[in-house]
């Protein structure tokens, strides 16, 4: 069953002013960027929560001025997704919001927080329209309408000194009490002042897509789970900073600059880690005694205890809190542990053995 979040994509590949020039990858991605967050595997997000504004194709005939999207496209969408189309702001928070910003982008120079804006597609050089998706982001928290927010800006951060960030517009709240508590997990394509980059992607047939948005896909289908299954923003961002250079192949480009929450990190979705079966062969095992296991981190892992000297069956407790019965067949255990190295000791300390997982059988 779909997840109760929500998610505003925008993708803008062409502006009225020749100043900005045509962009490939925008559209693509947030297609893409759509198509994973559908995907049950994936952010698992109800079709008819997620809103998608990108750039007409052909694009209009119409003054310069009007040229979609604009600043009040997005914010029209914002305003609608936070109220519900009614007048009241409708709390999500145990929901995450996705907001997803491709095109051209810039931010301030004199303003040392992390943010970006994109440039509506009806800017020009000296009327800087702008969605500041950092601003929405913020607002959303300060507000506390959801539980977790998901930032990406996919555009270059020019550091700008004569331009500014447009406001949001919207209605000034702060609940500080319960803000406290909303995480807002940040990724921006470059950091300040540097260049988001696109280029054709043989894997796509070489259809142009954003380096960012490519990678961070890839993390989301390919970085390993922790030892609890978990996919969390910490593990993303390992993940970019390890697979950059391997993307940007023989022409580097700006890495991208992310943000874990300082309040705790997100999870992103959780999948079963992989687990080897570890055999234990019990010879000083005693009725009664505790068996403790522990990880690489030196953190209980798992415990059981032998209950009868003539036991077929232990159960084993996780130190998640949860348990599962294990069989003894002629004397030995097998526990699925997730790949790594252990410490296996009993209780009263009168012997220990180090493994690893699906390695050596050990003798207790």
């Amino acid at each position: 069953m779909p997840r109760d979040d929500y998610a505003i994509l925008m993708g803008i590949s062409h502006y009225a002013d020749p100043g900005f020039p045509p962009l490939e990858g925008p559209p693509r991605d947030v297609a893409r960027f759509h198509q994973w967050l559908l995907d049950p595997q994936g952010g698992d997000v109800d079709p008819t929560h997620i809103t998608s504004i990108v750039s007409p194709t052909p694009p209009p005939q119409v003054d310069p001025d009007q040229t979609p999207p604009t600043f009040v496209d997005f914010q029209s969408k914002f305003k609608q997704l936070i109220t519900g189309g009614g007048s009241n702001i409708q709390y999500h928070s145990d929901s995450r919001l996705y907001l997803y910003f491709s095109g051209h982008g810039f931010c301030e120079y004199q303003n040392d927080m992390p943010h970006a804006a994109i440039y509506a597609a009806n800017a020009s050089r000296w009327a800087h329209y702008n969605i500041a998706g950092t601003l929405f982001a913020l607002w959303a928290k300060k507000a506390a309408v959801f539980g977790e927010i998901v930032l990406v800006m996919d555009c270059c951060r020019d550091a700008e000194a004569t331009k500014t960030l447009s406001p949001t517009f919207l209605p000034a709240v702060a609940n500080l009490g319960t803000a406290r508590d909303v995480k807002l997990f940040c990724i921006y394509a470059a950091p300040k002042g540097g260049k988001a980059q696109e280029r054709p992607i043989p894997e796509l047939n070489n259809q142009v897509h954003s380096l960012l948005t490519h990678a961070l896909l890839a993390a989301f289908r390919h970085a390993p789970p922790d030892e609890k299954g978990r996919v969390t923003g910490q593990i993303i961002k390992g993940y970019l900073e390890d697979a950059w250079p391997g993307v940007c192949g023989d022409i580097p480009a700006d890495p991208p600059e992310i943000y874990i929450p300082p309040n705790g990190d997100i999870t992103f979705f959780r999948q079963p880690a992989a687990r080897l079966p570890q055999k234990i062969h019990l010879t000083a095992w005693q009725p009664g005694e505790l068996l403790e296991i522990y990880d690489q981190r030196n953190q209980l892992f798992a415990s059981l205890t032998l209950p009868a000297e003539n036991a077929v069956t232990v159960i084993l407790d996780w130190a998640d809190q949860t348990s599962e019965p294990v069989p003894i067949n002629a004397g030995t255990l097998t526990i699925p542990l997730p790949a790594g190295f252990y410490r296996l000791s009993l209780a009263t300390g009168a012997k220990q053995q180090l493994f690893q997982a699906g390695g050596a059988d050990v003798e207790l």
